[in-house]
């Protein structure tokens, strides 16, 4: 099991190498209409809210490629709050943006096509790949419905931020 110091010792690394404030990371107790969520970025206080229920049992590596999912949702909002820092397309912020303003995790009315289809979605998919990959050489699972999406991310993400990251890894 891993702890939650040892999360945030990661996400503190990850924060770091994205040039961002540090969320918190801490695990809670989710309302009923949230008992599937594993755990989610919460942008209003910056922090990671891992589900009590789940975490604690989940395999470790589960835990941490989540982690770094969510950690790219706090990336995303900050690009949204502080554009100059971005390396994304202006659009792309924008879409971000609009996203964040209209997501709810308990919305029914929203299909998980929709919701694996949002470029935050494909984004966070995409960097957690990546990350995965460089860290662990493991892979991470693409599902098929947006796997072109997310590949073309990769690859932008590999073109405009890995060499940005460099610096951090040979540190």
């Amino acid at each position: 099991m891993i702890t939650i110091f040892a999360l945030q010792q990661i996400e503190n690394q990850l924060a770091k190498i994205q040039n961002r404030k540090a969320c918190e990371i801490r695990a809670g107790v989710f309302p009923k209409t949230f008992m599937e969520i594993f755990a989610m970025y919460n942008r209003l206080d910056n922090e990671i809210i891992f589900n009590k229920e789940i975490v604690y049992d989940a395999p470790e590596h589960e835990v941490v490629i989540t982690l770094i999912h969510e950690s790219r949702h706090a990336y995303q909002w900050d690009r949204i709050n502080h554009p100059r820092k971005a390396v994304e397309p202006k659009e792309l912020i924008e879409q971000w943006n609009k996203e964040f303003e209209f997501f709810s995790p308990t919305d029914k009315a929203q299909t998980e096509k929709d919701y694996l289809q949002m470029a935050i979605e494909i984004d966070a998919i995409a960097y957690t790949h990546l990350t995965m990959k460089q860290l662990t050489n493991e892979s991470t699972v693409i599902p098929e419905l947006v796997r072109k999406q997310v590949e073309s991310r990769m690859a932008d993400i590999e073109k405009y931020e890995l060499p940005l990251y460099q610096k951090y890894v040979k540190a």
